[in-house]
């Protein structure tokens, strides 16, 4: 994931989901924000992305934070809001971004 951009073309992508990655192979904060600048390169304008992560094994609100550095803004999901929290027990939460449009 942190070479999604050597794959995919500038702005390529309209929505990716991204579950299990974070805390299971994308573990500290450097490989998080690398991961997530790569693939902000390969998403389009308004593009979505759905972070799934194991609260037993990861903070969400760290990873979210890495999320929002690389460019990524929470997203408002209809009848939902910017996140999930599964009901089992492993606590999974669900975060939705967009990619937001450059500064100009």
């Amino acid at each position: 994931m942190q070479e999604m951009h050597k794959h995919f073309p500038f702005e390529y992508l309209n929505i990716v989901l991204c579950n299990g990655v974070v805390g299971w192979g994308i573990n500290d904060q450097e490989e998080v924000l690398k991961a997530f600048w790569s693939l902000f390169q390969a998403m389009s304008k308004g593009g979505v992305v759905v972070v799934g992560v194991d609260m037993l094994t990861t903070s969400g609100h760290l990873v979210a934070n890495e999320i929002k550095e690389a460019g990524f803004e929470p997203y408002w999901l209809k009848d939902v809001g910017t996140h999930f929290y599964t009901k089992t027990s492993y606590r999974h939460l669900y975060m939705f971004f967009q990619k937001k449009d450059p500064p100009r």
